[in-house]
């Protein structure tokens, strides 16, 4: 299996840890300072196109100016042949989808994760640096319970040198990011971009969070869910799983305001209103905000006795998701996620699904099970699932009364 794996000066490759549609994300191994690493890697033939590449090494650059604890670092950038790498920070510990998968995570453990997420973007929006694809599958969390924001491919440099580069802008029409999680503006196709992008995406996150799922989710057709993120309502929390406290349903629904400008003014002030809202409810929620022993109870096998393949298994919900077999943390490029020209200025949808592509993220959110070992506040039921158990109760009974009067008539 190793032979398969590129030789790099200086670098010995491990195992594969995930691959995306634009590279392979490897577990290697620094040798002269015997340091573990991930390894991204454009695909072969991916870095002939001249606009992926730059966008390739633009990630590191960006990542190269980070220096913050809740955001994956950047080692070194290597063009070795026709094949780009990044040498990035490996974080041991499961993405932030990957726990979702298994459970339900308490208000206590939302707060603490929407806590450092908030510190993470506001840290690089206030460097004119916007994300543009936060979602829960770029959001690891190590076994300390330090979550790092992770996968700059689609960031925008606001400022400086680069901001008048065409290489580094979006075409106009072309929506980058993942549809559940994209502002209104960007679903639009707008170029100009801010913040409050982000913050719109981290609203998803944290609505996700506290409510089970993000506000919009349907059969898969993501033109019609990128239409909801411009023109439909969210709906109340209350509305999906029952009651809520109105003071952070207020935060919530105002950082997913059709408007930027009706929106908080930065990740700050989202976490600022939120955590004054959510004390109201859940005053002593550091107590129980333990992220490490969370990571501990999530299964992650050790990637260097894995293989790295991935494997295709069934969901709960008897879709198929992909799930990689070591379940590591370590990013997927961001362009998997890029949909492009999926809905023009004009309304017409002219993006689609690549063929064959099925992620984590498509399993339905309702079939996610609760933390057992937290008290959780806000339980979400199968309404269909209720409906079928009462349906066959019901006639078990009436069946059993009819059994009852034939004997007795008789």
């Amino acid at each position: 299996m190793v032979d398969r794996f590129p030789k790099l000066p200086n670098y010995e490759i491990i195992s594969e840890l995930g691959r995306g549609g634009m590279g392979v994300v490897y577990l290697a191994r620094h040798m002269p300072l015997n340091r573990q690493v991930a390894l991204k890697r454009l695909r072969v033939g991916v870095a002939a196109n001249q606009v992926i590449a730059q966008r390739f090494i633009r990630e590191g650059r960006v990542l190269a100016e980070l220096d913050h604890p809740n955001i994956v670092r950047v080692y070194d950038e290597l063009s070795i042949g026709d094949d780009l790498y990044l040498v990035l920070e490996y974080v041991a510990g499961p993405t932030l989808r990957r726990i979702l998968l298994d459970r339900r995570l308490s208000p206590s453990l939302s707060l603490a994760v929407l806590e450092q997420l908030c510190a993470a973007s506001a840290f690089v929006s206030a460097r004119g640096i916007v994300h543009r694809d936060i979602k829960p599958e770029n959001v690891l969390i190590n076994r300390d319970g330090v979550c790092k924001l992770t996968d700059y491919g689609l960031a925008r440099i606001l400022y400086g040198e680069s901001a008048d580069d065409l290489a580094f802008r979006t075409q106009t029409g072309e929506m980058l990011g993942t549809p559940m999680y994209v502002s209104p503006e960007a679903a639009r196709g707008d170029t100009r971009l801010d913040h409050r992008a982000d913050l719109y995406s981290l609203g998803v996150l944290g609505y996700e969070l506290f409510v089970g799922s993000p506000p919009f989710v349907n059969s898969g057709n993501l033109i019609e869910i990128l239409e909801m993120q411009i023109s439909a309502p969210v709906p109340l929390p209350a509305e999906r799983i029952g009651a809520f406290p109105r003071e952070v349903e207020t935060v919530l629904l105002k950082a997913l305001e059709k408007d930027p400008s009706d929106r908080q003014s930065d990740a700050g002030a989202y976490w600022r209103e939120l955590k004054r809202a959510a004390e109201l409810t859940w005053p002593d929620w550091r107590r129980d905000a333990d992220l490490a022993a969370l990571v501990s109870q999530i299964e992650v096998p050790d990637p260097t006795t894995q293989s790295g393949e991935t494997v295709v298994v069934p969901s709960r919900d008897d879709d198929r998701a992909v799930r990689r077999s070591d379940g590591t943390a370590t990013s997927e490029s961001a362009e998997e996620s890029t949909i492009t020209g999926a809905l023009r200025r004009t309304g017409e949808a002219t993006g689609r699904e690549a063929p064959g592509t099925t992620t984590e993220s498509s399993r339905s959110f309702a079939q996610i099970p609760p933390d057992v070992s937290v008290p959780v506040y806000h339980p979400v039921t199968n309404q269909h699932g209720r409906w079928r158990r009462n349906a066959v109760l019901v006639g078990a009974v009436a069946l059993l009364i009819g059994v009852a009067v034939f004997f007795a008539v008789r």
